[in-house]
């Protein structure tokens, strides 16, 4: 189990995993597209992830990371800052990595990564119909 920034070598298979196991909008902010994973989707994905490639003190003051098992990636675990005390963080996993236990792996990871930067908090939203 681990996770690496994601960055122009990664995003390629990140995308991969989004298309065959996830819908666009468990996966990036919606798109005035045709529904499914169109080109304009797949375009807007990659201009997504790249934004925010800079990390927590570039512009979108996030740091995303793909989320691997067994060295193949399954999603994605961000954390984004909120203010200087406060990370919100929030992932996605492909179908097939979904109630094994990764997601609570990236997360104790991603507090590892978190730890340094001084925060106080972490916080999560979600929907109420996402039980995990």
């Amino acid at each position: 189990m681990g996770r690496v920034p994601v960055d122009e070598r990664l995003l390629q298979r990140l995308l991969s995993v989004a298309v065959a196991e996830a819908q666009p909008d468990e996966v990036m902010p919606p798109v005035e597209a045709p529904p499914g994973w169109s080109e304009p989707h797949m375009d807007a994905f990659c201009a997504f992830y790249r934004s925010h490639q800079a990390g927590l003190d570039g512009p979108t003051r996030t740091r995303m990371y793909a989320v691997l098992s067994n060295g193949d990636v399954v999603g994605m675990i961000r954390m984004a800052r909120r203010d200087k005390d406060t990370l919100e963080t929030g992932m996605w996993l492909g179908k097939s990595a979904r109630g094994q236990g990764i997601g609570v792996a990236a997360l104790r990871l991603l507090l590892d990564e978190a730890a340094p930067t001084g925060a106080r908090a972490i916080v999560a939203e979600t929907t109420s119909s996402n039980v995990a």
